[in-house]
């Protein structure tokens, strides 16, 4: 009996060493996918594809690849198919130019992954510029360069819900801020049209736009606040439309929240939507709401420069009952045709 025993217990330690064997195998395995593979830009101008200009050689494209555009000055990597990265850090002087490509930045695979650290240029042509790999995950752009859009997109890849991207570079151009599952923005640097051309800043139906930095949309331009259902944070900033023709243009169904939306030297902030609301919202320079439609307005409202009232127009002001609303500042509303 005592030999039995010790036979089942021989046993079944066997049993839980093989298992904790593997275990610890299957933990290595996991550290060694999750582990970033470093590759450093060596091509001066050429194209991304090339092995050859890559330090150690090869075509990065991957969650974990950790890439650096650093190595020398005026080098340009240019791009054009699909590629994924988990980090990418840009220098100085150095530019990466995507054209009609999806470019992924995942968020997760390794400490730090999702990082866009941009010190020169990344130019998107045609392009979309998908961030994170998993849900819930927080994406950065830092750096004092620039993010340029030619009718390219900033967004989501489907699956990829309630994404968020916390943005400190200056981003410029045409396109798209947002859709799919991007949830929450938070610009703390800067965005601004190209002439010519129009962005949209629209996160998914019931998200957030928060500014603390700049909102600009230059000449013959337009910026879209298209967002349903969701919240633009303005609290004491200040969003300008500056030049001939340029718009700052509230067509969706969302509450604009605090801070100065301003049209100057040409250009207006152009109210065209039934299901807006402005809270506590200051009106300068040049304003216009669009005849047949009626925004509301909310939380004490400031008009500090002209907005004008375009026939058939309503204008609605609180959205409870038994509730005193306040309309002032140094301005003028002038109204034709209008409720």
């Amino acid at each position: 009996m005592k030999t039995l025993n010790h036979s089942i217990t021989y046993i079944h330690f066997k049993a839980l060493l093989s298992t904790l064997v593997l275990a610890g195998l299957s933990v290595i395995l996991a550290c060694s996918a999750a582990a970033q593979v470093s590759y450093t830009w060596t091509g001066g101008v050429d194209n991304w594809a090339t092995a050859t200009n890559w330090t150690p050689s090869g075509d990065p494209n991957a969650t974990n690849a950790d890439i650096y555009v650093t190595s020398g000055a005026n080098d340009v990597v240019n791009l054009s198919s699909d590629r994924t990265v988990g980090r990418i850090t840009i220098n100085e002087s150095n530019k990466v130019a995507v054209s009609s490509s999806y470019f992924y930045l995942a968020g997760n695979g390794f400490a730090g992954a999702g990082v866009l650290t941009n010190d020169g240029l990344l130019q998107l042509t045609s392009s979309y510029f998908y961030l994170g790999n998993a849900p819930g995950q927080t994406i950065n752009f830092t750096g004092t360069g620039t993010l340029a859009l030619s009718n390219s997109t900033i967004t989501t890849a489907a699956g990829n819900t309630n994404v968020s991207l916390v943005n400190n570079i200056a981003i410029t151009g045409s396109g798209q801020i947002g859709g799919n599952y991007l949830n929450n923005i938070v610009n703390i640097g800067s965005i601004t049209t190209a002439s010519e051309g129009s962005l949209s800043l629209n996160p998914v139906s019931g998200g957030t736009f928060t500014n603390q930095g700049t909102v600009l949309a230059v000449s013959n331009s337009t910026i879209y606040f298209s967002m349903a259902n969701g919240i633009y944070d303005n609290t004491a900033q200040t969003m300008t439309a500056d030049g001939t023709s340029a718009q700052l243009q509230f067509n969706g169904g969302s509450r604009v929240i605090g801070g100065t939306l301003t049209g100057t030297n040409g250009g207006e902030v152009y109210l065209y939507s039934d299901n807006v609301v402005f809270d506590g919202v200051t009106f300068a320079g040049a304003s216009r709401v669009s005849g047949g439609y009626y925004p509301t307005f909310t939380g004490g409202t400031t008009i500090n420069g002209t907005m004008t009232a375009s026939s058939g127009s309503l204008l609605r002001f609180g959205t409870t009952n038994n509730v005193t609303e306040t309309l002032s500042g140094s301005g003028t509303l002038v109204l034709s045709n209008t409720t």
